[in-house]
């Protein structure tokens, strides 16, 4: 799916004519997924699997 994303945002920018760029990380395991807010609602995960797929993505 990551590599379909990236092909999928190449072929976007070549039709636009803009420079979007995209960095992926992916990690397997754990998490728990839950709705925050009261007036706002927010669909958010935890856990050391999204905090690892977040390092990945960041340090790529």
């Amino acid at each position: 799916m990551a590599l379909d994303m990236i092909e999928s945002l190449s072929r976007f920018n070549a039709r636009s004519g803009y420079n979007l760029q995209l960095r992926v990380g992916i990690h397997s395991g754990a998490v728990v997924a839950g709705v925050i807010g009261r007036r706002k609602f927010i669909y958010d995960l935890w856990g050391d699997t999204v905090n690892i797929a977040s390092r990945m993505e960041s340090h790529a």
